[in-house]
C-alpha cells in the first residue's frame, strides 16, 4: 500500500491527476487502482496544518477460464 500526502488545493489537484494517469497505465496490465481518501494533521514550522491523505492500492484482476462441464 502507498500513502500519498497532499497539502493545499494545487497539490491535491496534481495528486488526483497523477492517480488518473496511473489508472490508465495499469489498465493494460489487467489491474486497477483503488484510492481511499482521508484527512491528516501535521505541523509545518510549528504551525498546525490540515491536509489530505490518499491511500492507494493496486488491485490485480485475475481471469480464470474454467473448462466447460456438460451437466446433461
Amino acid at each position: 500500500m502507498v500513502e500519498i500526502h497532499a497539502i493545499g488545493a494545487g497539490a491535491v489537484n496534481q495528486t488526483i491527476k497523477a492517480i488518473s494517469i496511473a489508472r490508465r497505465l495499469v489498465e493494460h496490465d489487467e489491474a486497477s487502482i483503488k484510492v481511499i481518501p482521508g484527512f491528516m494533521e501535521l505541523s509545518i514550522n510549528s504551525e498546525q496544518k490540515n491536509g489530505h491523505s490518499l491511500h492507494r492500492r493496486k488491485i490485480v484482476r485475475i481471469w480464470v477460464r474454467l473448462p466447460h462441464v456438460d451437466t446433461s
